[in-house]
């Protein structure tokens, strides 16, 4: 495909061929070179773009945050803050490698706005401001465990239930305590 006969070159474009060659190849199978081959431009176009692996990847964990914030969650503030972790750990295991490479540079890819929302949420089912934040932090850790972690055949299928459920019992473990103490 040469540059003529695709649409204009863009970071949205870039971040949506990117996206498919991680779900197909995992993080570790995206390079910049790659990547230009798939939108037929030369390496030069695409760094015009976006500059860095590093940035693209960040621009592809904003996607799956904004999906979070943009999707309607219904039901109670702890489900609601439930349904948001759980959107995210599926946007991020569409991604194989994101976690991990996510684990590595943490502080480069949080989202205050996800974070915020959460916490939020989290507030309002009962938990204090303090012990919403350190929940948050706990679910940082579990969904990177849960994503990084190969258990086999046998049990990996089972990581995502778990996670959830997980979640749940973290979730409403807090704010019982939360309640208890008041």
């Amino acid at each position: 495909m040469t540059d003529e006969a695709q649409a204009p070159l863009s970071a949205e474009l870039i971040v949506e061929v990117a996206s498919g060659i991680v779900r197909e190849r995992g993080v570790s199978g995206l390079t910049m070179r790659h990547l230009s081959d798939e939108l037929g431009v030369s390496l030069g176009a695409t760094y015009r773009h976006v500059p860095t692996k590093r940035r693209l990847l960040l621009m592809l964990a904003e996607t799956i945050y904004a999906d979070v914030l943009t999707r309607e969650v219904s039901g109670e503030p702890l489900e609601q803050a439930q349904a948001m972790v759980v959107a995210i750990y599926d946007g991020f295991a569409s991604y194989p490698g994101l976690a991990a490479y996510i684990g590595l540079h943490a502080d480069e890819f949080e989202s205050p706005a996800v974070v915020a929302r959460i916490t939020q949420t989290l507030v309002d089912a009962g938990a204090t401001q303090g012990d919403a934040e350190r929940l948050l932090l706990i679910f940082v850790l579990l969904m990177n465990g849960a994503l990084t972690v190969v258990l086999g055949d046998e049990l990996d299928p089972m990581k995502r239930a778990v996670f959830v459920h997980g979640v749940e019992v973290l979730t409403r473990g807090e704010v019982k305590r939360a309640s208890q103490q008041r």
